[in-house]
């Protein structure tokens, strides 16, 4: 069993160590990301060999997908999701859901309300065409 503590500067370069052999990683979960988010979300973790798992305590109970080594792990050794069968774990990177639903018996549910946005740089440059038009509106207003 896992000792979960609140997200601290303490520990912080030592996150970052385990989220540098993230395979995949997503803006939420940069230590800035999570520590400004600590008191909002009541996020905790607890380090383990190989990963970071992150737990949310507001407004309720909920598990982040872990950082870390995915690909060298023993999910159902490492304070894993099999601990944690009656919760929910949300989050999880495209490369980790499709790494548990290939190598693990943890069943894995899209929900497109938890995708990441990606914007082509030109695009948010330029604001042309009638998709950027209220903005580039908006901009000019200014």
């Amino acid at each position: 069993m896992l000792e979960f503590e609140p997200i601290s500067l303490d520990k912080q370069k030592l996150y970052n160590k385990y989220f540098s052999i993230t395979p995949e990683q997503s803006a939420d979960y940069t230590f800035m990301n999570l520590f400004g988010l600590k008191d909002i979300y009541m996020l905790e973790w607890a380090f383990t060999e190989k990963l970071v798992w992150i737990r949310q305590r507001s407004p309720y109970t909920i598990y982040w997908a872990p950082v870390g080594d995915w690909f060298n792990t023993n999910f159902c050794n490492d304070m894993s999701p099999c601990e944690i069968s009656k919760e929910s774990i949300i989050r999880i990177p495209k490369e980790l859901a499709l790494f548990w639903d290939k190598y693990t018996k943890i069943s894995v549910k899209e929900v497109r309300d938890e995708w990441e946005y990606l914007y082509d740089v030109d695009e948010l440059i330029n604001l042309s065409g009638k998709k950027f038009h209220n903005k580039k509106t908006y901009i000019i207003n200014l």
